[in-house]
């Protein structure tokens, strides 16, 4: 299994100059509704293309709504695609909320929903 980290945790990682890829694997309109910011958005479907626009080598940190699909993305990163530093949001993005409210959330609705 991926190591899990907590939301204080994340928030530290993002506020020191350390460089983290936070990797938020949920739909788009998921995404829209509000995603953590500086997040890269690939749908968990659609890493099977797109894992590649990632750094292998990075420290990567995956989230999703509650920490299901980031644990299973963070697992099938390390132990099939070979990323070194992975982890899962426990919790997920509704932590993050719990914890912080909107701090760091963007919001990106599209004009046509």
């Amino acid at each position: 299994p991926v190591p899990t980290m907590d939301v204080k945790d994340l928030y530290q990682a993002l506020e020191n100059e350390a460089p983290v890829v936070l990797l938020d694997c949920r739909e788009d309109h998921e995404w829209e509704a509000g995603f953590i910011s500086p997040s890269v958005h690939i749908p968990m479907n659609d890493l099977p293309e797109r894992h590649g626009e990632l750094d292998p080598s990075a420290r990567t940190i995956v989230y999703c709504l509650h920490g299901m699909r980031s644990a299973e993305v963070g697992a099938w990163l390390k132990n099939d695609k070979g990323f070194e530093d992975v982890s899962s949001l426990d919790g997920g993005i509704v932590a993050w909320y719990a914890e912080y409210n909107q701090e760091r959330i963007v919001v990106t609705r599209s004009e046509d929903h």
